[in-house]
C-alpha cells in the first residue's frame, strides 16, 4: 500500500475550548443576555445552565460571574441564555 502524507485532523475541542470564544464575547458585553447554546432536550439545557452559573468548567470561573437561564421554544428547542455580570 502506498503511503499518503497529510497532517492529522485537529483534536476534537474540549468543552472549555468550545466555549472559550463565547465567554470572551459575553465578557465584552457585560450585563447583556445572549443565546449561549440551543439543546434538543430540556435536561441538557438545564445541565449546561448549571455548569455556567456554578462555574463547573474553568472557563466560567469565578463562580457567580455568569448568570444563565433556560427557555424552551418547543419540545425540541431549549435555549440556554447567559450573561456576564463580573466577579463579586
Amino acid at each position: 500500500m502506498p503511503l499518503r502524507f497529510e497532517d492529522p485532523p485537529a483534536a476534537p475541542p474540549t468543552a472549555t475550548s468550545r466555549y472559550a470564544y463565547a465567554v470572551d464575547v459575553l465578557r465584552s458585553r457585560p450585563g447583556e443576555w445572549a443565546i449561549f447554546d440551543v439543546k434538543d432536550s430540556c435536561r441538557k439545557a438545564v445541565m449546561l445552565a448549571a455548569q455556567i452559573r456554578e462555574a463547573r468548567l474553568a472557563v466560567f470561573a469565578p463562580r457567580g460571574a455568569f448568570q444563565s437561564v433556560v427557555r424552551s421554544e418547543s419540545r425540541r428547542e431549549h435555549r440556554v441564555y447567559a450573561r456576564w455580570v463580573g466577579a463579586s
